[in-house]
């Protein structure tokens, strides 16, 4: 049901929405982000390699990448607030899952599955965006929203390992997991599509064929390409940084996860 407040009404409650979004973001990245701050914990507790650990942060990669153009086509025809709540309710329960993994398969599989709800997010949030915003604040509004995975990968690096340190590490997961309900719960009764402009033409689906135009462009695949090898860097670091701290600087877990969290801070700011 469209929401039916006046357009002053309308115009304050962007802010609003922009901060259930946000908190979306946070909570799924802050599930995408726990390998790292936990590796240390993973890697005795399954005696894994770090190439191995490595592959647990690869493993939310692979399903993360596909489902960003499948869950792009589903918000154009079921709409933000279900996409929202379907992501980040899958990925809760699958970060909740990881409570009772016992081996490092169920871990990948685990790992993967959560990030089918993580790819859910990103579309959404920008949808939601345009849908809110008017195009002289967009920019400005994504720019916000995108820092929520600095937050989230802050937030998991200051508090992950001394949970874990103190309960486990199969506590940290279930401390983000039971905290992605309760977001899940925030989108499904906080977020409304905004009310609909009596003098504008009903919006129409995107035509198909438009994915393939897009990457007719030289620019989309050279900013693509960037991307692709940006991924690289930016996940090698999150993935083994806490680690190499513990083995070559002799650090504890905690204060390894602090060097994890100041280069999340450097990356917000």
């Amino acid at each position: 049901m469209a929401d039916r407040r006046a357009p002053a009404d309308a115009s304050r409650r962007r802010f609003f929405v922009l901060g259930v979004v946000f908190l979306s973001y946070l909570l799924v990245f802050l599930a995408r982000l726990s390998v790292g701050p936990l590796a240390p914990f993973l890697k005795d507790a399954f005696d894994l390699s770090s190439a191995q650990v490595g592959g647990l942060a690869s493993a939310t990669a692979v399903t993360y990448a596909p489902t960003l153009v499948v869950a792009g086509w589903l918000v154009d025809r079921v709409g933000v607030r279900r996409m929202l709540a379907a992501g980040t309710l899958l990925a809760s329960l699958c970060i909740i899952a990881m409570f009772w993994a016992s081996s490092y398969a169920g871990l990948l599989v685990l790992l993967a599955l959560s990030s089918l709800g993580a790819g859910c997010i990103y579309p959404s949030a920008v949808r939601a965006v345009v849908l809110w915003f008017p195009v002289r604040e967009r920019a400005t509004a994504i720019g916000v929203n995108q820092t929520a995975i600095n937050v989230s990968g802050i937030v998991a690096a200051l508090t992950l390992p001394a949970v874990a340190q103190r309960y486990g590490w199969e506590y940290g997961f279930l401390f983000v997991g039971v905290a992605g309900l309760f977001v899940t719960a925030l989108v499904t009764a906080g977020y409304r599509s905004p009310a609909p402009d009596p003098g504008a033409p009903p919006a129409a689906l995107p035509p198909r064929g438009t994915f393939r135009g897009l990457l007719r462009h030289r620019d989309v695949r050279l900013l693509a390409g960037m991307g692709f090898f940006l991924g690289i860097v930016e996940y090698s670091l999150l993935s083994h940084v806490v680690l190499y701290a513990r083995t070559e600087y002799l650090l504890t877990a905690v204060a390894a996860g602090a060097v994890l969290a100041l280069a999340q801070l450097a990356g917000a700011v």
